[in-house]
């Protein structure tokens, strides 16, 4: 038998078209991202291949998305062009972007607050997402609990799930992370499997716990309408929920 050869892809999200059999047909946040407005301009930050925002132009939203990679917003707007909408797909870094328009609701999917890394860089994209809501905006996003399993270390590579590859090929995944108390990141690290060959990536995520945000968004001036511990919306139980989805509100006064 052939021995698989391994290519090593130092950031996670540098292959899209990978990225988006992986993940993109993940659909169970679509119906809390999408029932707090029924009209009037979203944006979507670190919006990846277009996943949530095509689908919120599909319910008749106007949606924007920014993210830092170039090869995503090129698929993402491949995609939506395809499907004859009219996005805005533009290149911006989240935690220091300047639009010129303001939004009715802006929307942070996939775990994405987890890609930053510090206290620095999420006061930072707070302020950014403040600025650019209307009045009574509303701001949602979803990380992940600090009880959840990832915060742990593991050595030995371990199961996670499996997808097809554009191709149709069976691509198995499988995972290690390394927890740092100190600064309570995960370093993941991540195998993806082939019959022929293999990748490995790697990348940094934070964990940040739910007094901490509820303190962050309260000081960038945002109230807490609700906080769900599922995309099915069961309550938020801090001490079993893996999952932290808040949906907050610009308010009316600092």
């Amino acid at each position: 038998m052939k021995e698989k050869t391994a290519i090593n892809i130092t950031q996670e999200y540098q292959h899209p078209g990978l990225y988006d059999c992986e993940y993109g047909n993940f659909t169970k946040d679509f119906d809390i991202f999408s029932s707090y407005i029924n009209s009037g301009g979203v944006l979507d930050l670190a919006c990846g291949t277009g996943r949530l925002t095509i689908e919120l132009a599909k319910r008749g939203l106007e949606c924007v998305g920014i993210d830092k990679s170039v090869s995503m917003l090129s698929m993402a707007q491949a995609k939506s062009k395809a499907l004859g909408f009219d996005i805005f797909y533009l290149q911006e870094d989240i935690r220091k972007f300047q639009l010129e328009q303001k939004f009715n609701l802006i929307a942070m999917a996939g775990n994405s607050f987890q890609a930053l890394l510090n206290e620095s860089d999420q006061r930072s994209c707070l302020a950014c997402v403040s600025w650019h809501l209307k009045r009574c905006g509303f701001f949602i996003f979803n990380t992940r609990n600090t009880v959840a399993d990832e915060m742990k270390t593991s050595r030995e590579f371990e199961y996670w799930h499996d997808f097809l590859d554009a191709n149709g090929n069976r691509v198995n995944v499988y995972g290690t992370q390394r927890y740092d108390s100190l600064n309570n990141t995960v370093l993941y690290t991540t195998k993806r499997v082939w019959q022929t060959h293999h990748t490995l990536s790697k990348i940094t995520l934070k964990f940040t716990n739910f007094p901490t945000l509820l303190h962050l968004l309260n000081q960038a001036g945002f109230e807490i309408l609700e906080v769900y511990g599922s995309f099915s919306r069961e309550p938020f139980d801090s001490n079993n929920s893996k999952d932290i989805i808040i949906v907050s509100r610009k308010k009316l006064w600092p």
